[in-house]
């Protein structure tokens, strides 16, 4: 699987949706291994590899993406500035991916088996990345992607409120400190994923509503 990622690259023709739009469609697909990973363990390590390489191969993207900002300047919607924003947006969101999924890998062989409240999290960050490919492809197609931004804003929302209840059940009910110490690091970067998606989707819609804006 790990060759599939490889080779189809690139900013041929200054094609900034298409390299964006590939980018997300590896982070939904490492969102959705990761998801299954949690619901059944002994995918882990498998998992946990390919999300790896498509880590790796979205550095390159974004290194990409981050030259042809240079290039653009900021007079097209997607450039400059711009561009800058949403690649750091997208690369934090794949940094958290990547170190949930190797320390996921590492509990694995420890037989520490994934808590109940990690699966919802994870199923969070699963929908909210299908969210924000949907808003993507509205925005190749020039469609009004307001709805898709609240739908992404939504699950953020109710990924907080899970967040906010699994941390103080954590801590209240007084679990081994060790224990504590490798669910809470799982639980903030399941979190600070999350909340880079629903960054990328308000982005992606205040870019399109600017660009609207400028178009009139």
């Amino acid at each position: 699987m790990p060759g599939e990622t490889e080779g189809k690259r690139g900013l041929a023709g200054g094609a900034v949706l298409e390299a964006l739009s590939d980018l997300v469609e590896d982070f939904v697909a490492g969102a959705q291994l990761l998801h299954a990973a949690f619901v059944d363990p002994s995918r882990m390590a498998s998992h946990a590899t390919y999300i790896d390489s498509l880590e790796q191969a979205s550095d390159l993207t974004i290194a990409q993406m981050l030259g042809a900002a240079e290039r653009s300047g900021d007079g097209h919607p997607f450039g400059g500035v711009r561009l800058i924003i949403l690649s750091q947006h997208l690369d934090a969101a794949m940094d958290a991916l990547e170190e949930i999924s190797d320390l996921m890998r590492i509990y694995h062989r420890f037989e520490i088996v994934p808590t109940e409240q990690s699966v919802r999290l994870a199923s969070y960050l699963r929908r909210i990345s299908e969210e924000l490919s949907l808003c993507v492809e509205g925005v190749k197609r020039g469609e009004d992607i307001s709805e898709r931004v609240r739908a992404a804003a939504a699950v953020e929302n109710e990924a907080d409120v899970a967040y906010r209840a699994v941390l103080t059940a954590l801590l209240v009910l007084g679990a081994d400190p060790v224990q504590t110490m490798r669910w809470k690091d799982i639980y903030d970067r399941l979190e600070e994923a999350i909340d880079r998606c629903e960054d990328v989707a308000q982005f992606l819609g205040g870019v399109m509503y600017g660009a609207e804006g400028m178009e009139g």
